[in-house]
C-alpha cells in the first residue's frame, strides 16, 4: 500500500513510481569517516597533512557522505587535535625521560632483591606458565619447589615467588577472556576496515600525479553493503 503523506509533488512521484529512498543519516562522531581520519590525522608521517580539506574530502566516500562545509570543519578540528595530543604525548615522554634521568631507578628494592619486572625471573616464569597453560595441566611442583629450579628464581624470596606464580596464571587464564571481548564482531569489522582505508589511502596519496592520485583514490571503496559478504 502506498503513503499518502506528502505534499502533491512527492505524492506524485510515488504514483509514478519516482519516489526517491532517503539515505540513512550518518553521524559524524559514530562514523566510520570519522575513525579514518583520526587514525590519519595522528600518523605524522601521512601525507593528509599535506592535504587540502577538499583533496581529503573527495578522496574516500566515507568523507563523502558529509557535506564539504561541515567536513572542513571536522578536518580542521581532527588535524588540530591530533597536533595537540602530539605535543602532550612529546612533553609527557620528555619528562618522564627527565625524571629517569635525574632519578635513576633503584635495582634492588628495599628489602634487598631485584624488581620482577625488569628481571629475566619474570621473562622465564611467563614462558613456563604459558608451557604449563598449553600442555593443558598444571605442573607438579609447589612454589617452594618450583623456585629451587632456577638460579633467577632463588634472588626472590620464597613468599614473593610464590605470589608472582599466582599472579602469572591469572593473568593466563584472564588473556583469552580479554582478547574475546575485544574481538567482538562489530567492533572487529570496524576496526579492520578503517585500517585497510588508512594503508590504501597511503599507497595511493604517496604514489603518482595529483589527478591520478584522487582518480585512483575515488575507486578506493569499501561499501557498507559488501561488509557482511
Amino acid at each position: 500500500m502506498l503513503k499518502t503523506g506528502g505534499n502533491k509533488a512527492a505524492m506524485v512521484d510515488r504514483l509514478l513510481g519516482r519516489e526517491i529512498t532517503q539515505k540513512r543519516k550518518v553521524t559524524w562522531k559514530k562514523s566510520q569517516g570519522r575513525a579514518l581520519l583520526k587514525k590519519l590525522s595522528l600518523d605524522k608521517k601521512s601525507y593528509v597533512h599535506s592535504k587540502t580539506a577538499e583533496e581529503v574530502h573527495k578522496s574516500h566516500e566515507w568523507f563523502e557522505e558529509f557535506p564539504l562545509d561541515k567536513f572542513k570543519e571536522y578536518f580542521t578540528d581532527m588535524l588540530a587535535s591530533a597536533a595537540q595530543h602530539r605535543a602532550i604525548v612529546a612533553e609527557d615522554n620528555r619528562l618522564v625521560n627527565l625524571e629517569y634521568t635525574l632519578i635513576p631507578r633503584k635495582s634492588m628494592t628495599s628489602r634487598g632483591y631485584p624488581f620482577w619486572r625488569n628481571d629475566a625471573a619474570s621473562t622465564l616464569l611467563r614462558e613456563e606458565i604459558e608451557r604449563e597453560r598449553n600442555d593443558g595441566k598444571r605442573g607438579p611442583l609447589k612454589p617452594k619447589d618450583w623456585r629451587e629450579t632456577k638460579e633467577e628464581y632463588r634472588k626472590f624470596p620464597p613468599e614473593v615467588f610464590r605470589q608472582h606464580i599466582y599472579q602469572e596464571r591469572r593473568r593466563a587464564k584472564e588473556r583469552p577472556m580479554k582478547q574475546a571481548q575485544r574481538n567482538k564482531k562489530g567492533k572487529k569489522n570496524h576496526d579492520e576496515q578503517v585500517m585497510k582505508s588508512h594503508e590504501d589511502w597511503e599507497k595511493i596519496a604517496g604514489d603518482g600525479e595529483v589527478e591520478k592520485v584522487f582518480d585512483a583514490l575515488k575507486k578506493m571503496t569499501i561499501r557498507e553493503d559488501d561488509e557482511d559478504g
